[in-house]
């Protein structure tokens, strides 16, 4: 009843486009900007990279380590065009907390339709030095909504040493150097022999992903599946 009151009072507003709500639903997307973060269009069955249904070239030549990855929303390249790439951004670089929440329920909501075969859910860690700028790591926020939602336990499994480069300017190779041997297991026992659900805010090019769950297989996990908030292209930079 409070929240009621609060809601009556403060009409709530879309945490995105910052306009006023005609219902009653704090933390919720208004329709527009519900239409704008748009789902990602069919792609490889293994790396989701869109383009086509088909089990894409790099997969069927250098399979990944995860089993599949799923995306909850299209991140395309230039953010005028793209609801997510903007609200990611400001979520991550801009402190948006509210609109971070909202992100999050609605991705745990989007998680809660699938198939739920993992047991524990793992946070692709931020370094220590990112962290503390930013106060929170994204993926966390994430893994733990969508825990909470699936009735899973959320573990921080994996540690994550310091890149030599961002992530954002590099190519595909690049990126893959740069990631690899930077993670590794911080708590082996709370994933052997258990399904590991990873989960991080944006998969672009797959090199992270793969290489966390390298790291998440060989201290025994026996299957990594990905769930990321939004799926780029492999040709669109992200951090």
């Amino acid at each position: 009843m409070l929240d009621l009151l609060l809601a009556l009072l403060y009409p709530p507003r879309c945490p995105l486009c910052r306009r006023e709500l005609h219902r009653v639903r704090p933390g919720r997307f208004c329709r527009a900007c519900s239409r704008r973060l748009a789902a990602p269009a069919a792609g490889c069955p293994r790396c989701a990279d869109p383009g086509g249904t088909a089990l894409c070239a790099r997969c069927r030549i250098t399979p990944p380590a995860f089993a599949r990855a799923r995306a909850a929303l299209a991140y395309r390249s230039h953010p005028e065009d793209c609801a997510a790439r903007t609200a990611i951004a400001r979520w991550k670089y801009a402190g948006d907390l509210p609109l971070g929440a909202a992100l999050a329920a609605r991705f745990a909501t989007w998680g809660c339709t699938l198939p739920r075969d993992f047991d524990v859910v793992v946070p692709v860690p931020l370094d220590r030095r990112r962290l503390a700028v930013r106060g929170f790591n994204q993926a966390a926020v994430l893994a733990r909504a969508v825990a909470e939602k699936c009735d899973r336990a959320m573990v921080p499994a994996l540690g994550r040493e310091r890149f030599e480069h961002s992530q954002t300017a590099l190519g595909r190779a690049g990126r893959r150097h740069n990631v690899s041997g930077r993670f590794y297991a911080r708590r082996p026992t709370v994933v052997a022999g258990r399904r590991a659900l990873l989960v991080d805010d944006v998969l672009t090019s797959g090199a992270t992903a793969d290489e966390c769950a390298r790291t998440l297989l060989a201290a025994g996990a026996t299957r990594v599946e990905v769930w990321t908030l939004a799926r780029a292209g492999a040709s669109v930079s992200s951090s």
